[in-house]
């Protein structure tokens, strides 16, 4: 059997729980070049028994999706976040049926949810990396708060509310990942601005930290919250999740009252929600949930 993945970062997620299952695997990609390139790609497609599609976009709009269903391939796509508040904005636009031709799949409840908001019916199968560290036993004395707040992105993760929850706890250092500060004109004392990090430097990172705080306006299921459960970290998280603390409200008093409620503990490793990685999101046990749909 030979699946054909197009998409973004998250394919690479998928793809080892298909070669644990013996499938041979290629990538589809949208070319502007030759003739003889373009083919290529399509032999691609035609050689697949499935197309499986992780864009992070406009879905629809590709050129994998309609060559896929034109050719009769089953066609499975993978909404993961953003991509989910770009089809609800266009649906809302100009209301239709979407994506009843292939197998719909969200990696959290919520997505599923807002989907089947727009008729779009899917089951809930998270994405998940297999190259995340275990091996965290340690926690910091002092409570250290981490964050990742993008540069060009600031105010979709709420920028401007993380630096109120950081002058309030002017104690607590706050270490902000994905921005340099350049455009912060009232630095604090206790923010450090680190910058875009690599993989290693990211989960050194998390094990600096005693708690991640991740409160954007939207959201899927990033790795950053696997990783920080999986280090056995505290995660006040705009979102209901296994082993992680949500406000009570979108209100400031609520969201900070629920990281004092954490800070006012001796930092501990959270040694539940590491296991919980464990045991549900390893690569046996996804390529069993995979088995369990139908897919592989």
């Amino acid at each position: 059997m030979k699946v054909v993945f197009y998409g973004n970062y998250a394919i690479k997620q998928v793809r080892p729980i298909y070669e644990a299952a013996g499938w041979k695997c290629d990538e589809y990609k949208e070319t502007g070049g030759s003739p003889l390139a373009k083919l290529r790609e399509l032999f691609k497609l035609i050689s697949a028994d499935c197309v499986y599609i992780v864009s992070g976009c406009d879905v629809q709009s590709t050129c994998a999706y309609r060559l896929a269903l034109k050719l009769g391939k089953k066609v499975i796509v993978h909404w993961i976040g953003t991509d989910v508040l770009r089809i609800r904005e266009d649906y809302y636009k100009n209301p239709r049926k979407i994506n009843s031709e292939c197998e719909n799949y969200a990696v959290v409840s919520w997505l599923k949810r807002e989907l089947d908001e727009i008729g779009i019916h899917s089951k809930e199968l998270p994405i998940v990396p297999f190259d995340i560290s275990y091996e965290c036993k340690e926690i910091p004395e002092n409570h250290r708060i981490l964050t990742y707040i993008p540069k060009n992105r600031a105010k979709f993760y709420n920028y401007e509310l993380t630096k109120r929850l950081a002058a309030e706890l002017s104690e607590v250092k706050f270490y902000v990942v994905g921005n340099d500060g350049e455009d912060d004109n009232e630095k604090l004392q206790n923010v450090e601005y680190l910058g875009w990090l690599d993989r290693e430097q990211m989960q050194a990172l998390i094990k600096e930290c005693t708690i991640l705080f991740r409160y954007p306006e939207h959201d899927g299921l990033p790795r950053m919250i696997i990783e920080a459960l999986a280090a056995g970290r505290e995660i006040v998280y705009r979102y209901e999740f296994p082993y992680t603390s949500t406000p009570q409200s979108e209100k400031f008093e609520d969201i900070l009252k629920e990281l004092m409620d954490i800070l006012d503990k001796k930092p501990s490793v959270n040694y539940e929600a590491e296991e919980y990685i464990k045991k549900n999101f390893s690569l046996e046990k996804m390529t069993e949930r995979y088995s369990d749909y139908g897919l592989i």
